[in-house]
């Protein structure tokens, strides 16, 4: 089927593989996985069946209620990670003609803040991380101490997205299992403040730690070299 065929909802449905009581969260969910795996840059990537499934999420949002749609997934958006919301970097975003843009991630962009590069608006994602979560202006993070330490307290040090650092850990915040860094979250951005990091304490059992959790210990460590 040609990029410019005009589809019918049904056949936009039977393309993004979703049902006729489909709603617009369903339907923007499906786009963004088959435009994932059919986008050109990727190498599963197909140019004229991601011209289609772009046709398809149109037609759907033009069968829908004017309250209902919402803008096209990857279209007009970057998706980074919680370490270039922290520090900045470079951005892939994804145009609505289906073009690839470089962009530069100021330190201390937000989920949803709107970027202007070579006059396109692009929406900012967060995507979710195993190791670290933004959640506002803030970084949420888990760390291992001595189960003995949640009991009574104590110093601990840990690994954070800037380095290591050591703590004292009051018998209130062990009872609580966690600990607010003030200062550590996101930096100060137009209306933003600046964020905290907060540490969920567990205890340490020994087990190996996550891929997520070593690549963010690796990161920490090349950051304070």
């Amino acid at each position: 089927m040609a990029a410019d065929t005009q589809l019918t909802p049904p056949q936009a449905r039977a393309l993004l593989g979703v049902s006729p009581d489909a709603g617009p969260e369903e339907i923007a969910v499906a786009f963004r996985r088959s435009a994932k795996r059919l986008h050109p840059d990727r190498p599963t990537g197909n140019d004229a069946l991601f011209r289609v499934a772009v046709e398809a999420y149109r037609t759907l949002q033009g069968h829908a209620s004017s309250s209902s749609v919402i803008p096209l997934p990857g279209a007009s958006e970057v998706e980074i990670g919680p370490l270039q919301a922290l520090w900045g970097g470079e951005g892939l975003a994804t145009l609505e003609d289906g073009r690839r843009l470089r962009i530069r991630i100021p330190a201390g962009a937000r989920h949803g803040e709107r970027l202007v590069a070579a006059g396109h608006k692009v929406s900012v994602r967060i995507a979710p991380d195993e190791a670290l979560q933004v959640r506002g202006s803030d970084l949420w993070m888990t760390a291992r101490v001595p189960a003995q330490m949640l009991a009574m307290g104590g110093r601990a040090t840990i690994q954070t997205p800037a380095g290591e650092r050591k703590l004292w850990v009051s018998r209130k915040a062990a009872a609580r299992g966690l600990v607010r860094l003030d200062g550590e979250g996101l930096p100060p951005r137009g209306p933003h403040p600046q964020g905290c990091l907060f540490v969920r304490l567990q205890p340490d059992t020994g087990a190996a730690e996550s891929p997520a959790r070593t690549q963010l210990r690796a990161f920490a460590a090349a950051w304070a070299a």
